[in-house]
């Protein structure tokens, strides 16, 4: 009864999921790219930097400032038109000003504040775009390995519906005084087994699809159908003499364009420190009026306000020059530290090209391994087919024994596993070999 509901249960998921909408690896993939929660924070940091690279901007351009002050005064205080002391009534006082000023000159640092932030900008970028190629490949995979827990599952059911076949079987031989009690408790155990495995693999089904829709930021109680992924053995991306005659080129790959960059960044990060201990000049211009109670005529009434502000109105301009002396070794201090982060800078470079060299070659060998096997995996496959299509006849007219015909249905089972599993694999490794062809999935 046990075996039965199983099978049950298993028949009414399959026409549940049968219901809902499919996913093909690429429908993963957009949907990801458009709601995967990790993406989003690495958008931010794009997003953060592209408002630095206009603050740069900004520091070319001049400030401009206004201010107004209102305020009664009374008692001993100062007089605003004669600045004498005196003992005064409340009376009310107005200013007014405008104020600019811009650096002229600072031994180029603004210039090269400029270019640090750009090259930072261009590093953030690479980096949101090596996050997209990372979410790709994870989605990818993890699409693949749900895909390889689907089909072992439903390769152990059909192993499951072989030992219940086989046990029925063998009752109706013990019916009938042709087969042994021994042979019901091997396959009674055989089906047990049996039984294991396909709840052992159903779960990690579901491990996988959780992993997947967690990658897609999908509800947690959705339903996720994929599409199976077929695969031509014979269409080799590229050849190993082809690909030593034709280096990759991997400054094409994002991380590295991002690498480059933070290492120009550094080397315009030393020299705008630099640029702190030059001489600066900077300009400034300043207008500024006020109006005060205590202003009158000879007829002693007060100036009339648009009047005084005519009257008070003040002009300033003019330039400053800042020559740094000594501050202490904190300019001597941030240069060395800012050559330590440019060396720094250049050796990630060089870990960056060794580690992506590296990488290639070995999804190279991944690659073409994975193609022999896959090609070694069909013909197994084929023969173990062919086997146990032999041993089930026998079995049928007597002439095998069970633990034959289990040997040969497991070995089919493991051929067929293993044929499902390098032919996915080598789809996921061929992409692998494309996006470092071309920089990007």
């Amino acid at each position: 009864m046990k075996k039965w509901l199983t099978i049950f249960t298993a028949l009414l998921l399959t026409s549940a999921l049968f219901a809902q909408k499919s996913w093909t690896y690429q429908d993963c993939i957009d949907y990801a790219l458009d709601h995967n929660l990790a993406l989003k924070n690495v958008e931010y940091q794009v997003l953060r930097q592209e408002a630095n690279s206009k603050s740069a901007y900004g520091n070319f351009l001049p400030d401009l400032n206004a201010n107004t002050s209102v305020n009664i005064s009374q008692g001993r205080t100062t007089n605003p038109n004669t600045n004498q002391i005196i003992d005064s009534d409340p009376f009310l006082s107005n200013s007014l000003g405008i104020r600019s000023s811009m650096t002229v000159f600072n031994g180029f640092r603004l210039q090269n504040q400029l270019k640090y932030e750009k090259y930072r900008q261009m590093a953030v970028q690479n980096n949101y775009q090596k996050a997209i190629n990372d979410v790709t490949y994870l989605v990818m995979d993890a699409f693949i390995q749900h895909l390889i827990n689907l089909g072992l599952a439903a390769i152990q059911q059909e192993q499951l519906e072989a030992s219940d076949k086989e046990v029925f079987r063998i009752k109706k031989r013990i019916s009938l005084g042709l087969a042994s009690g021994s042979d019901l408790y091997e396959s009674e155990a055989q089906l047990a087994s049996d039984e294991f495995l396909l709840i052992r693999m159903q779960n990690a089904a579901n491990i996988s699809e959780n992993e997947i829709k967690k990658l897609l930021n999908l509800p947690v109680d959705s339903t996720f159908v994929p599409e199976d992924i077929q695969v031509d053995p014979s269409a080799e991306p590229l050849s190993i003499t082809e690909a030593e005659q034709n280096p990759f080129d991997i400054q094409k790959l994002p991380e590295m364009k991002s690498s480059v960059a933070r290492f120009k960044a550094a080397q315009r990060q030393l020299s705008m420190i630099r640029a702190f201990g030059q001489p600066s000049i900077s300009a400034g211009f300043g207008w500024g009026s006020f109006f005060t109670e205590t202003r009158t005529d000879a007829n002693e009434n007060v100036i009339p306000y648009s009047e005084q502000f005519n009257l008070n109105s003040n002009l300033s301009y003019g330039l400053s020059l800042n020559f740094p002396i000594f501050n202490r070794l904190n300019q001597w201090n941030s240069i060395q530290q800012s050559k330590i982060s440019l060396a720094e800078a250049e050796n990630d470079l060089r870990i960056m090209t060794r580690d992506t060299e590296y990488l290639i070659n070995e999804a190279l060998l991944d690659y073409y391994g994975v193609m022999a096997e896959y090609k070694s995996a069909i013909k197994t496959e084929e023969s173990r087919a062919l086997a146990f299509e032999v041993i089930e006849k026998k079995r049928e007219k007597g002439l095998a024994s069970i633990m034959e015909f289990y040997q040969a249905k497991n070995d089919l089972a493991a051929a067929r596993g293993q044929s499902l599993r390098t032919r996915l694999q080598l789809f996921l490794n061929k992409k692998l070999i494309d996006f470092y062809l071309n920089g990007t999935f």
